[in-house]
């Protein structure tokens, strides 16, 4: 039920951003120039971070899953 509303609010929260911050940015990278809202911008930066970020958490959790059952398999064989 928490995250529901947390989404909501979330969500809420983008609309309002949105609607608030409807002018144009000119965004300018190694010779390409892209004009587009700056919610939009913003949005995407954010969007962007989130997968890196989740991307950036993989290889961890992939260790930690492998040492979990390296654990597991040494308490199996102590008989415990």
């Amino acid at each position: 039920m928490g995250s529901y509303i947390l989404g909501i609010v979330i969500g809420a929260s983008l609309v309002s951003f949105a609607l608030q911050n409807t002018a144009d940015a000119t965004v300018a990278f190694v010779g390409w120039t892209l004009s587009l809202p700056l919610a939009l911008l913003v949005t995407g930066a954010l969007t962007l971070g989130a997968l890196g970020t989740i991307i950036a958490m993989i290889p961890g959790f992939i260790k930690n899953e492998r040492y979990i059952k390296k654990l597991e398999a040494d308490k199996k064989s102590r008989g415990r």
